[in-house]
């Protein structure tokens, strides 16, 4: 509902259970194994937009309980917020926004990954640690034109010098993303 002239919000939710029977997933020796007990998934999912004015505020989170048991290794909370400022320049030519956006998920022992074999596979003894990645970033559309800059992950040191994606390997570390979408029709 709008609130005024100056504020937009929408808010949704939803959540659901999952039941996962004779689950099949590779063991910590990288093997397959299947489980004859049911696995049972509670999801629950928030997400709060808001505009006030050119600035933008998106922020959702997914939280699951559950997902730390044999043969499944899931984060109890992933969260994605984004803060944005966007206007029309050029006599409304140029769209841009330009803004932060950052995510976080809390720890959870990971699968591990065996190269040889290209599969992911249970382990117990490694914990991914708690850890936000942000961005920030530049887009403009021109048209049929679109393209972004993004500085990614700036807040490499901060709190440490970077994170893991999964077992004993890291994620990417700083970085500058340059992209261009043109598509060839109006």
């Amino acid at each position: 509902p709008k609130l005024g002239s100056l504020t937009e919000h929408h808010f949704e939710a939803s959540g659901g259970g999952v039941i996962l029977n004779n689950l099949v997933y590779y063991n910590t020796q990288g093997e397959p194994a299947q489980i004859s007990d049911a696995r049972n998934l509670l999801i629950g999912f928030a997400r709060h937009q808001v505009k006030i004015g050119r600035v933008g505020f998106d922020n959702q989170a997914t939280y699951t309980r559950g997902g730390d048991v044999e043969g499944l290794r899931i984060p109890s909370l992933v969260t994605n917020s984004r803060v944005y400022y966007e206007s029309y320049i050029f006599r409304k030519a140029l769209f841009s926004q330009v803004g932060a956006e950052m995510y976080y998920q809390s720890r959870f022992r990971a699968y591990d990954y065996s190269p040889s074999t290209q599969q992911f596979y249970q382990q117990d003894l490694f914990t991914i640690r708690n850890y936000p990645v942000v961005d920030v970033f530049f887009v403009a559309d021109i048209k049929t034109v679109s393209i972004f800059l993004k500085a990614a992950y700036v807040n490499q040191g901060v709190l440490d010098n970077g994170y893991f994606t999964t077992p004993y390997y890291t994620g990417y570390p700083r970085r500058f993303q340059l992209g261009v979408k043109w598509n060839f029709f109006n």
